[in-house]
């Protein structure tokens, strides 16, 4: 990732290395992305009864 000579301006590990320190994100993530995940967990919640440990695990 240091010696890396390609070009990086859409996804730069160093960049959200530094950011992620400090619990943000360098870039704005996808909407869509968000939403999909948002359903994908409350799925897994209502598998587990309401625990999403548990709904993981089914």
């Amino acid at each position: 990732m240091e010696t890396a000579k390609n070009p990086r301006f859409y996804f730069d590990l160093r960049k959200e290395r530094k950011n992620g320190a400090k619990g943000e994100s360098s870039y704005t993530p996808s909407t869509a992305l968000v939403a999909g995940l948002s359903a994908a967990l409350d799925y897994l919640r209502e598998q587990g009864g309401g625990d999403l440990a548990a709904g993981a695990i089914c």
